[in-house]
């Protein structure tokens, strides 16, 4: 019936943008607007020389959406023009017939999907039609049964685009020319009140707190050592000289002190009154430092060795020679170590 048919629509920035996901169609008024292409069935007489049965048509409509499935929906249109031209003795006669309207629809819908969904409507249209020509002029308010059917997108929550057909049956009347419409277009609708649902924030993962680790008991401490006892011995010497009788009272201290490297050593020479005291107390010092050379030279640090001389400052009791040897010596004295929490600690010298 329709064999060329150039369908129009209204267009929205809204309808550009990506579509946001709809869980359900409430309940809301909406408003909106539609465009399309018109033919008119039997819009001419049998006897006409030609006949334009097409045009575009526009509506605006208003409705409310009970539920997902019912709505109510009233609409205003203008249903264009239709023209012909019929013969006359000696001329032609031309007639135009213009159509308007007000519909009352009911619109059974079944949702797709969340965002699509398909429908059918029936009910009335109230058609004012009007036919003129140069020889005459009528008018007509007549109701006719409508019915149609389309495709619904709600691309937003608060808009829906849709595509319909839609059928009126016998506008006009006897006078303007009964004839059949029939409506193809597209139509954009704008709902009231609808927002986005915010998605639901994902509950917060709370960790399983473990329990606290139980308390670290402080370790034991290990047994103290033994502590090493002081030692004490002489180094002696020849009259005038500093090189020693005898070392061998020195290799057990030597041994101590390489095993225990906390142990520390005082080694003070000293000389007889014989001869000037300056000279006493040079080879005092000369005799103290030829016994520390001897603990060096078995790898003992010179930190932990403290080297004095005094002279004849402590001259053995006594009487002549006896006194004389005794007070020709170096003390060699290693001062007590104790070992306390696991450290050794050592008595200055």
């Amino acid at each position: 019936m329709l064999a060329s048919l150039c369908v129009c629509g209204l267009a929205s920035n809204a309808a550009a943008r990506e579509p946001e996901a709809v869980t359900q169609y409430p309940s809301a008024a909406y408003f909106g607007g539609e465009a399309g292409a018109l033919y008119y069935d039997n819009a001419c007489e049998a006897n006409a020389l030609s006949c334009d049965d097409t045009d575009v048509t526009a509506a605006i409509f208003g409705g409310y959406r009970f539920n997902p499935y019912l709505a109510l929906e009233l609409s205003y249109r203008d249903l264009g023009e239709a023209h012909a031209t019929y013969p006359r003795l000696t001329s032609t006669l031309d007639v135009t017939g213009q159509m308007r309207g007000y519909g009352l629809d009911v619109q059974v819908s079944l949702p797709i999907n969340d965002t699509w969904l398909a429908y059918v409507r029936g009910g009335a249209f109230y058609s004012q039609a009007e036919t003129r020509s140069s020889e005459f002029q009528a008018e007509e308010d007549e109701w006719a049964p409508a019915a149609g059917a389309g495709i619904a997108w709600q691309f937003r929550p608060n808009w829906q685009a849709r595509i319909q057909y839609l059928f009126l049956s016998g506008v006009g009347g006897a006078d303007t020319g009964e004839s059949n419409a029939e409506i193809v277009s597209l139509g954009l609708s704008y709902f009231f009140g609808q927002h986005t649902k915010p998605a639901p924030e994902p509950a917060a993962i709370v960790p399983a707190t473990s329990p606290p680790p139980p308390p670290t008991a402080a370790p034991e401490l290990p047994l103290c050592a033994p502590p090493l006892p002081a030692w004490t011995t002489q180094i002696y010497f020849a009259f005038n000289s500093d090189e020693p009788l005898a070392m061998e009272s020195l290799i057990p201290l030597m041994d101590r002190m390489q095993r225990h490297p906390q142990t520390t050593v005082r080694i003070a020479g000293f000389a007889d009154s014989s001869g000037p005291s300056g000279y006493n107390l040079a080879l005092s010092q000369r005799r103290a430092l030829a016994v520390a050379e001897r603990f060096r030279a078995r790898g003992i640090e010179s930190n932990r060795i403290v080297v004095g001389g005094f002279g004849e400052s402590e001259v053995d009791t006594g009487t002549g020679s006896v006194r004389d040897a005794l007070s020709r010596r170096v003390n060699v004295t290693s001062p007590a170590v104790r070992f306390e929490n696991g450290q050794c600690r050592s008595e200055k010298p």
